[in-house]
């Protein structure tokens, strides 16, 4: 096997040029692959490279300088070759190009494009000093047609250069793009995917790699919008087209062009080159019998052409019976023509036979017949025949079972990735980014194409899908029955503190019977509403006064008697009240006096300070109205009603600040009302609703209402805190709720 070197140059910054952005990314890439593949010597050059080890040392920044220094003291030594034929020398260049009187020319960091002969290398120069390394196989990868900010062509490209192989990567009028999206040139990166593709699809040879770069640099720049670009190659002699490029990853059919172009070589008596195709054949196949042979036979007949050439004199009876010497051209012309023409048949049947068990292995009957036909026409023993199919077939075998081995791990990635693939969706989906990030990696390292992905995938994420809109669809399907049921539940607490309110007693069979229906009505479970009754029976006991219990044998309390009562707790409650809070010198005692609305006189209006602050005001706070205000009810928001002076309000909720108004827009319950809420609109002296909107009907203790603060701070203030998590409901002005729509509620 050959030896492999490398010379890697990658430049983004250059003095006279515009940068490039990938140019020294691609050379990096390129040269950790040559290492991946063990090339024995393997030279950088870009911006902070190391230098190579010399005496002196060569400094590796890719400047002109450098870059001709470096190619002098390699390859200038003619008399002792670094390298030999059948070795390989790879050269890849990733920066800008300039063609200058006909000549194609690498410009280095600090080329001058007004001085090109001067301060650039001329392709034909590099070419020359790489040939004199003495490697049969110099490939050159130039990725050289780049400019303002794409990789612009400046016309390299139109000079052929003998005796290499060279790769460009778009023609002379097209330019060569790098993406972003990559972060590489677009030929260097389909260039780094060819050389690593394994398999049947690998590019082993100059030929598939070329046809590789030809197919799918023009799909890449079309799938990140933009314009063409076509990569080509040209080969110096044409026959190096066959040139395997990695020798590991060759097959079979591989070696079958060069084993003909050497035959061809060794039959016209260019037997230092057959030698070299020879070797070639025999690094990729190793112990083809025909390579041995053939090398052999050269070494022979090289031997016999060193050695001073005696002619030899066939003897030949005269007529007269005597003996003489004479010499006979034609007959050694003949000789050499049948070597020549049985040399051809063997190649022939060899083409035939590799043909055919390409096609298909093992052959079957009719194959092997229309083989034998052959041999016969061409007039070759079984022997020579056994001679060239058999290591063709130990080779064929080899791969054959090479193939099934590949075949049975690719299935078994396949199923890997497929389990490993539905666990995930269970578990997590949709998939998250980094999952797929996941995923990607793993793909590639089971080796698996993006269409055999996407077999695998699409069943399994449309079943998921299908099953996921599902769940959601039922998720939002139950979200919406909680939410109507609570709605529901809540519809049916407010009825029970509307009949609580209206002094009736949840235990009469009256009430019971039709909290019964109503609760058929809405279709609520009995297990959820005992909770209810019960917290508003707990909240109707902690505002009940002893003396409202009702006594034995009494069914109610008379009006007229239940109103004394609660006059002369409220005048109690006051009297006490007040002066507790005199004996703590409250500076704000006066906005806490609840004037009694049923005493024969009013207490004067307390109206809010205007630097009485609300910043406490919260869920659960008491509110207290100086004058009446008009809030909007919570049944019907276009309609209003009027909370009279001197209510006692609770604060529900508080919404945020919207961008429509500048101040916090309140839910209200009405706790409690004057008795003769008329007489005391009638007296307000700063309503600002009750003159101008006597029609709007009054709110009663547990009707809801909302309002802006801006619209009536100045009309109320805050209640004292002591109480302000409790709502002690006005029964004696509650007028008793409809249960139902359209059903007459029957006296207690």
């Amino acid at each position: 096997m050959g030896r492999n070197w490398a010379i890697v140059i990658g430049i983004n910054h250059y003095e006279n040029l515009r940068s490039l952005k990938y140019a020294k990314q691609d050379a990096l890439l390129m040269e950790t692959w040559f290492k991946q593949e063990a090339f024995d010597q393997v030279f950088l050059f870009t911006e902070d490279s190391p230098p190579i080890v010399a005496n002196p040392p060569i400094p590796t920044q890719p400047t002109f300088g450098h870059l001709r220094r470096f190619l002098r003291a390699q390859f200038e030594n003619t008399q002792q070759s670094l390298l030999k034929p059948e070795d390989n020398l790879w050269f890849f260049f990733a920066g800008h190009g300039n063609r200058y009187r006909d000549q194609d020319y690498l410009m280095f960091s600090d080329s001058d494009p007004g001085d090109v002969e001067h301060t650039a290398l001329s392709v034909d120069y590099v070419t020359q000093r790489l040939r004199r390394s003495g490697a049969d196989n110099v490939v050159l990868f130039l990725d050289a047609c780049r400019d303002e900010g794409s990789r612009a062509g400046l016309g390299i490209g139109e000079q052929r250069h003998q005796g290499v192989i060279t790769f460009y990567s778009c023609t002379a009028n097209q330019q060569s793009w790098e993406i972003d999206e990559l972060q590489h040139g677009v030929f260097t990166h389909t260039l780094l995917e060819g050389l690593r593709l394994q398999g049947e699809a690998n590019c082993a040879t100059v030929e598939r790699l070329e046809q590789h770069l030809r197919h799918q640099v023009p799909l890449l720049n079309t799938r990140y919008g933009k314009p063409a670009q076509n990569p080509y190659l040209q080969a110096e002699p044409p026959y190096k087209i066959y040139f395997i490029l990695r020798e590991q990853a060759a097959r079979l059919r591989d070696v079958q062009p060069l084993k003909y172009e050497a035959s061809l070589a060794e039959n016209k008596g260019n037997l230092s080159l057959a030698r070299q195709l020879w070797v070639r054949v025999l690094a990729a196949s190793r112990g083809d019998w025909d390579a041995v042979d053939a090398i052999e036979r050269i070494a022979i007949r090289q031997r016999e052409n060193s050695e001073p050439v005696i002619p030899s004199e066939p003897v030949i009876s005269s007529p007269t019976g005597k003996r003489s010497i004479t010499s006979e051209p034609a007959q050694e012309s003949q000789i050499a023509q049948s070597e020549e023409e049985y040399q051809q048949n063997l190649v022939r049947y060899q083409q035939a036979f590799y043909d055919a068990i390409e096609q298909e292995f093992p052959l079957n009957e009719a194959t092997r017949h229309e083989l034998r036909q052959l041999q016969e026409s061409l007039q070759l023993t079984n022997d020579e025949i056994l001679q060239i199919e058999q290591p063709i077939l130990t080779q064929k075998q080899t791969e054959h079972k090479e193939q099934l081995q590949q075949y049975e791990v690719h299935q078994q990635n396949l199923v890997r990735y497929q389990q490993a693939f539905s666990e995930i969706i269970e578990r997590n989906f949709p998939l998250s980014q980094a999952t797929r990030s996941e995923l990607k990696q793993w793909q590639q390292s089971l080796q698996l194409t993006n269409d055999e992905i996407a077999q695998i995938e699409q069943p399994l994420v449309t079943q998921k899908q299908a099953e996921y809109e599902r769940r959601q669809e039922e998720q939002r399907r139950q979200h919406s029955q909680q939410l109507e049921y609570q709605q529901k539940l809540q519809q049916y607490e407010q009825e029970l503190i509307k009949t609580v309110e209206a002094g009736h007693s949840l235990d009469s069979d009256d009430v019971r019977q039709r909290l019964r229906q109503f609760r058929r009505n809405l279709g609520l479970k009995d297990a959820d509403t005992p909770a209810i009754e019960a917290r508003v029976a707990a909240s109707a006991e902690t505002v009940r006064l002893p003396s409202l219990t009702q006594q034995p044998g009494t069914d109610e309390l008379s009006k007229s008697n239940l109103l004394q009562i609660v006059i002369s707790l409220v005048l109690a409650l006051g009297a006490g009240l007040l002066t507790l809070l005199i004996q703590q010198r409250w500076q704000t005692i006066s906005t806490l006096i609840q004037p009694n609305p049923f005493q024969g006189s009013l207490s004067p209006t307390v109206t809010a300070s205007p630097s009485e602050s609300f910043d406490k005001l919260n869920k659960g706070s008491l509110i207290k109205t100086n004058n009446a205000i008009s809030l909007s009810t919570t049944m019907d928001l276009t309609r209003e009603a009027i909370a009279p002076q001197y209510s006692l309000l609770q604060v529900i909720s508080i919404d945020p600040i919207d961008d429509s108004h500048s101040d916090p827009h309140l839910q209200l319950r009405v706790c409690q009302v004057p008795a003769t809420s008329t007489s005391v609109t009638k007296n307000t002296k700063t309503s600002h609703i009750a003159a101008s909107t006597p029609a709007k009907p009054s709110l009663k203790p547990g009707d809801t209402g909302s309002t802006y603060l801006s619209k009536i701070k100045d009309s109320i203030s805050l209640s004292p805190p002591k109480n302000s998590n409790k709502c002690p409901y006005n029964r004696e002005s509650s007028v008793p709720s409809t249960l139902q729509p359209g059903a007459e509620r029957d006296s207690p």
